[in-house]
């Protein structure tokens, strides 16, 4: 099923795919990933990404502070089936925290060109979940140390399958 006007999900990476204590049956992966910022030891778990990749009718854009690197290191790494695209800062360099950039890029996507939308990033606070929720987006709670968990899979299932 492939719906016209597809829910768009925006992810973060850290803390969301790479975090210390996936809680998905089938346990965690470990690999090293040179940047250009260094070399890094991501952990995610597959069982997620496949839960990510079974996903149907959505838009998966990368919101995070790995920019083009997102896509050509980690969709890779993680075996990301969708197409994929980066949402990249308003002013073209990353800021920290990097919540604030994410929100104004992502308010400007929503304003120029509507759509449901899921924003999973372990960083909100109060002021960006209201932003998202006010918006009419999901913006589940995620705890940096599990990521995302297989509760806010189904949270997201069923944001999908009411659009």
């Amino acid at each position: 099923m492939t719906t016209l006007n597809p829910v768009r999900v925006y992810f973060d990476n850290d803390g969301v795919f790479n975090c210390p204590k996936p809680t998905w049956e089938n346990g965690s992966e470990v690999s090293p990933v040179r940047t250009g910022n260094g070399t890094f030891n991501l952990q995610w778990a597959p069982d997620l990404v496949d839960a990510i990749n079974s996903l149907e009718g959505i838009e998966f854009v990368w919101l995070t502070t790995w920019c083009d690197e997102a896509t050509e290191l980690l969709n890779p790494l993680y075996g990301i089936k969708h197409q994929t695209r980066v949402l990249q800062p308003l002013s073209g360099r990353i800021s920290f925290p990097s919540l604030y950039w994410k929100a104004e890029s992502l308010r400007a996507e929503q304003a120029a060109s509507p759509s449901r939308f899921i924003w999973l990033d372990d960083e909100h606070g109060d002021f960006s979940r209201e932003m998202g929720e006010s918006m009419g987006g999901l913006v589940p709670k995620i705890d940096w140390h599990t990521g995302i968990t297989p509760e806010i899979v189904q949270q997201m299932r069923d944001y999908i399958a009411a659009a």
